[in-house]
């Protein structure tokens, strides 16, 4: 990556000073709007690479809280342009995600140096796109065993997320798992990078999914004091972001859209269920082969709250089949394929408490299957909604 950004000539983005940069497995997209709205509140100018997008892929590089404009993504474009049309002859040209760190670096550089650049990394760490600065300040939230398919324990998975930090640099990290913590201590201790330490104590009158967003609202805020340590200010962040346990009236139905797809996070959701005392829920339901989708399943039907499942299968990314979907549980099912049947069939049969849930890119066919069963008024607007791309399935 380091090469790909000389080559465009935009290496200055990569100075360390005011770069925030965010890993771990559960909440960081969290924790990065936070940071990001702190700095903000602190008077700062703010550049933020989030993933994924649900909707538009503008969502993916955000200035001062909002995703850029077509016209300031276009421009970016066609400024680097010449050199990512170089890169085509490269065995492993960049990938779309790759392409949206570039366009954040080529950003700052418009913006000017003393921008502050908020990064959510991706699934890596020491091998992380993201990972071309020096002595940064790297916030680690809870580790959990998403990801483990592309790494072989969790050790393994804890060094990586603690190889995004450098020497010289500092670490933050919420409180761990205890054989998490260990591998931790002894990675910074080795490599002269400064620890903190968060303990957060449990709220007994929060629900579990508010007790998550306490954790890594604290993470941020300590984040982004180590930025401004003058003048620094709390911001606000709404504590239901889209399809985090969002709530909508739709036909008469109650929806909720929550993007939890790894098991802590849907045992999160689950609780989160319980605590509104409702019975007889159904769901929509999809989620991707690289997920831990076997254990997320046994999640789901040991919970015993849903009345009825509706297994689809998402337009973007590698998804497990309705069919693979419907040999794993013991609950009735409907295999709808599409978002659109989904949302039909729950509309005709009398279905209410309905949840969807499984992955984040089912938000993309969710707003699309609205607009086109003519419910367009309970969706976000058609023109914030990408065309389908083939490109952009990777993602």
């Amino acid at each position: 990556m380091k090469q790909i950004i000389n080559g465009l000539g935009i290496h200055s983005a990569i100075s360390p000073h005011g770069v925030v940069q965010i890993t771990g497995t559960n909440g960081k997209g969290l924790c990065a709007r936070q940071v990001e709205a702190d700095l903000i509140a602190s008077g700062r100018d703010v550049i933020t690479l989030i993933s994924p997008h649900m909707t538009t892929f503008r969502e993916r590089v955000r200035l001062n809280g909002c995703p850029i404009s077509r016209e300031m993504l276009g421009d970016i474009v066609e400024s680097i342009a010449n050199g990512l049309d170089s890169l085509r002859v490269r065995e492993i040209p960049p990938t779309p995600v790759e392409i949206a760190f570039l366009v954040a670096l080529r950003l700052r550089i418009n913006r000017g140096l003393e921008t502050c650049l908020v990064i959510e990394a991706g699934c890596g760490g020491a091998t992380d796109y993201t990972n071309v600065f020096n002595r940064t300040i790297v916030g680690l939230t809870r580790i959990g065993r998403d990801h483990l398919d592309l790494f072989q324990d969790l050790i393994a998975l804890t060094r990586e997320k603690v190889g995004l930090s450098n020497s010289g640099g500092i670490l933050v990290s919420v409180n761990q798992l205890t054989e998490v913590k260990d591998v931790i201590k002894r990675e910074c201790e080795s490599r002269n990078i400064k620890i903190e330490w968060l303990v957060i104590h449990p709220d007994p009158n929060l629900s579990p999914h508010m007790q998550a967003w306490r954790e890594n609202q604290a993470l941020a805020n300590r984040l982004s004091q180590l930025v401004v340590t003058q003048n620094w200010k709390l911001g606000n962040v709404d504590r239901r972001d889209p399809w985090r346990f969002e709530t909508r009236q739709i036909g008469g139905r109650s929806f909720i859209l929550d993007g939890s797809h790894n098991p802590d996070a849907i045992q999160l959701l689950l609780n989160s269920l319980r605590t509104l005392h409702l019975s007889g829920w159904t769901g929509i339901f999809g989620i991707q082969v690289r997920k831990l989708y076997v254990e997320v399943v046994e999640l789901v039907l040991r919970s015993g709250i849903f009345k009825k499942l509706i297994l689809v299968q998402g337009c973007r990314g590698d998804f497990v089949s309705p069919k693979r979907l419907s040999q794993l549980i013991d609950v009735p099912f409907f295999c709808a394929n599409s978002m659109r049947n989904a949302i039909a069939h729950c509309l005709t049969t009398g279905d209410d408490n309905i949840v969807v849930f499984g992955s984040f890119s089912l938000a993309y066919d969710f707003e699309r299957a609205l607009h086109e069963l003519g419910l367009g008024n309970a969706a976000i607007p058609a023109d914030d909604i990408d065309p389908h791309q083939p490109w952009m399935k990777s993602l």
